[in-house]
């Protein structure tokens, strides 16, 4: 990229919003978990979440302070007697959750890559043209 150009552009959604602040915390480690957890849309209380991802409290209430504020999750209510809330999918995550699950189970079908050989060697003339010595490395007994 010519650094006259500028920084590229944002990717964006259909409703032209930013999607690096997501894409970001998408990125964090344990978020594709948290996703997976609420996926069934039951609503987990935080303790269920702290176990279920194997997580410190600290990590976690990261992780769902910016899922809220992606406006990726919620609290509701959940049922039963005496009253309990939990965190939920908004539609958002739902849609979200559906997009991760979908690429995860594309990314199986796809071949691994395998990385590219890694050369050691180095050309002996251009070692010897930028230290001195054949082996590429300096001479100790050289006179300086």
């Amino acid at each position: 990229m010519d650094r006259r150009e500028g920084p590229a552009p944002p990717p964006v959604g259909n409703e032209g919003v930013d999607l690096r602040p997501v894409l970001t915390l998408l990125g964090r480690k344990q978020a594709l978990e948290l996703l997976g957890a609420l996926a069934p849309g039951d609503g987990l209380r935080f303790t269920e979440l702290e176990r279920r991802l194997t997580i410190s409290p600290r990590s976690l209430q990261s992780l769902l302070t910016g899922f809220f504020r992606a406006g990726l999750i919620g609290r509701a209510r959940l049922p039963g007697e005496p009253a309990r809330w939990g965190y939920v999918l908004t539609s958002s995550g739902q849609g979200l959750s559906g997009i991760v699950q979908r690429v995860l189970q594309t990314g199986g079908d796809v071949p691994p890559v395998r990385p590219a050989p890694v050369r050691w060697s180095v050309e002996p003339s251009l070692a010897t043209w930028a230290t001195g010595s054949p082996a590429g490395f300096p001479d100790p007994l050289a006179r300086r």
